[in-house]
């Protein structure tokens, strides 16, 4: 399938939303993920491909993508992404992967770094457009910028049950779980989102804590530093 490029959007200095617009109609559930081919000459070792979960909501019709860009330590896929003007068309393939939500019954706790805020701020937005209440948390890390902000305090005002709290690295998250849930961490389900390294030592700390694996979904972010 291709997808022509429609919008590019600066959400901080360094990550940038691109938007396509498919050749035929592109149905995915939020959380889901899309595979974009950019071919361009002299791709580094990790080639052509890449898998990026979609940051725009199913009722925006269009796929967005939401990346970091560093133009000093992109890759060959980044760069030839950046450089990508309105009108151009590119192979895509999916929609594809299980990190959606499908029982509102349940209480969440959502572990997020940098950009791995695509995939619940899809799930949110959703949600909301459907007048459906999730109870959450979001521990959102991040140092920098936030990307989306605004649109998570918009969010925020319409889910009465979902929370962000801020949180400056990994380890003052887990201090925040322990403090807040070890005596009822069997109650909740978690979703963990960021940076490959990130996710796979939260991953560690939850089974610790006895979590079992069927109360966690991990959304792994290869190709990002664990900062």
């Amino acid at each position: 399938m291709k997808v022509k490029l429609i919008k590019k959007q600066n959400e901080t200095k360094d990550i940038i939303t691109f938007t396509f617009e498919p050749e035929k109609k592109f149905n995915w559930i939020a959380g889901q993920y899309i595979i974009l081919t950019i071919d361009h000459k002299e791709p580094d070792n990790r080639g052509k491909m890449r898998f990026f979960t979609i940051s725009s909501a199913p009722f925006q019709k269009n796929p967005s993508i939401t990346t970091r860009i560093n133009q000093d330590e992109s890759s060959s896929f980044k760069k030839a992404l950046t450089a990508l003007e309105i009108g151009n068309e590119i192979d895509a393939k999916g929609p594809d992967g299980d990190f959606i939500i499908d029982d509102l019954n349940k209480k969440y706790i959502f572990i997020i770094k940098g950009v791995g805020i695509t995939p619940f701020i899809s799930i949110i937005k959703q949600l909301t457009y459907e007048n459906k209440k999730i109870d959450g948390l979001l521990l959102y890390i991040n140092k920098d910028e936030i990307a989306f902000e605004n649109e998570l305090r918009e969010i925020l005002k319409k889910q009465s049950k979902l929370r962000l709290i801020n949180l400056k690295n990994l380890d003052d998250t887990k201090s925040y779980i322990l403090k807040n849930f070890k005596n009822n961490i069997s109650k909740h389900d978690f979703y963990v989102s960021g940076a490959s390294i990130m996710t796979l030592e939260t991953e560690k700390f939850l089974d610790n804590l006895g979590v079992e694996k069927d109360n966690q979904k991990l959304d792994y972010f290869s190709g990002y530093k664990n900062n």
